[in-house]
């Protein structure tokens, strides 16, 4: 499932990708305690982004009562250059920032564009609304309707920071303003999810709408129990009355708190200060391999994706990393072609340099993975039933998760 925050400000460039070590841009990751953020550029502004991740992450399991598992696996994130490379990437000009997850894992993708005023969609904003969404998906309890996740997403996500750890939270969502100024969206349309072709003023009501009835003194209480009916069963405009009443009433009441004085909490006590991430500057040849990992991952681009890193593989045959993302990317294309032939000679292409991987990194989590997908693939086409063989290949999917 992919969520995307959708901007409207939009930058020019576009994700450069590398064909050769000597070609790439400069990657490096910084490791903390929740995630792993990738990115190129500035490392004092990736370590400021890092850290008060790190406090939106506490400060958002202290509201919601989120537990915090120390053995969860941190969370990729990667940051390119602009909201422009993001909505390259993608497909679609207007995303900023996504949340998705496959067997590959869960990940993020944004930016590293700061705004140049509250009125633009600036890297902070959109790294808390995707991460805001992997919080919620990964820990709450119920799908909750579209309306609601976009609009949770958007409160938390302007969080402010001071350099003690002081937030403010629910500060005005000033670069959704232009749009909710301009033109409406009947409240009906935005409990049944009826985005339309105007995500932009669906977001920035259902911001709103959450802003509003998590504030107001009149309506206490109507937002849990909104969200416990449509969690028992009935439809989410249903609940809507349901909950709060006469819908035109609360629309009125909305359009006039929006023009009216927004207020937001100021904390007085700091959060605790994150320990500072772990900096690991990437060789030339995994530099290379970020852009094209992105590109056969998410722009499903696999078979250029695989001509590129084949070539980076061959020329570098003591990198794991670079075999195993030849043998992912062979494995994506033999599972998307049609080519019988074709299709059998891929699955080679990923034993053997999955083999490779696991030679030179036996300890690597995602090759181990892979070995046991490439031996439930073969042992299924054959219709081999013993059972020592499945126990076997599904040891290395064990070994994965265990690493």
């Amino acid at each position: 499932m992919k969520i995307f925050l959708r901007s409207i400000a939009f930058g020019t460039s576009i994700l450069v990708s590398a064909t050769t070590p000597a070609s790439a841009e400069s990657w490096y990751k910084l490791d903390s305690r929740h995630f792993v953020l990738h990115s190129a550029g500035s490392v004092e502004l990736a370590t400021k982004l890092s850290n008060d991740l790190e406090r939106f992450d506490f400060l958002v399991r202290q509201m919601f009562g989120i537990p915090d598992d120390p053995n969860a696996m941190p969370l990729p994130i990667y940051l390119l250059p602009n909201k422009a490379a993001v909505g390259a990437l993608y497909k679609v000009p207007e995303v900023a920032g996504f949340f998705s997850h496959d067997i590959e894992g869960r990940f993020i993708v944004s930016h590293r564009e700061v705004a140049m005023s509250e009125l633009e969609l600036g890297a902070q904003a959109t790294l808390f609304h995707e991460y805001a969404h992997f919080l919620m998906f990964r820990n709450f309890r119920f799908a909750y309707p579209s309306w609601y996740v976009e609009g949770f997403a958007e409160y938390l996500s302007t969080v402010e920071f001071d350099s003690q750890g002081r937030f403010d939270l629910g500060r005005p969502a000033r670069h959704r303003a232009w749009t909710l100024a301009r033109d409406d969206m009947p409240l009906t349309e935005v409990l049944a999810g009826k985005q339309g072709r105007n995500s932009d003023l669906f977001y920035g009501k259902s911001w709103l709408l959450v802003h509003f009835l998590s504030t107001s003194e009149e309506r206490k209480g109507q937002l849990g129990n909104y969200l416990s009916l449509v969690a028992g069963g009935m439809p989410p405009d249903e609940a809507g009355t349901a909950a709060s009443g006469d819908l035109k009433k609360l629309d009125r009441e909305l359009d006039k708190y929006m023009r009216g004085s927004i207020k937001f909490s100021r904390s007085a006590t700091p959060l605790p200060q994150p320990a500072a991430p772990a900096l690991e500057r990437l060789s030339p040849v995994d530099s290379a391999i970020v852009p094209l990992h992105l590109m056969r991952f998410i722009d499903k681009r696999e078979e250029e994706a695989l001509g590129e890193l084949r070539q980076i593989a061959l020329a570098n045959p003591q990198s794991a990393n670079a075999a195993y993302e030849v043998a992912r990317a062979a494995q994506a294309l033999a599972n998307s072609t049609e080519d019988t032939a074709k299709e059998i000679a891929l699955w080679n292409e990923a034993e053997k340099f999955n083999e490779l991987g696991l030679k030179l990194a036996p300890w690597m989590a995602r090759a181990n993975l892979l070995k046991g997908e490439i031996e439930m693939h073969r042992l299924g086409n054959v219709s081999i039933r013993t059972p020592e063989r499945w126990t076997a290949a599904r040891g290395w999917v064990n070994k994965a998760s265990d690493a």
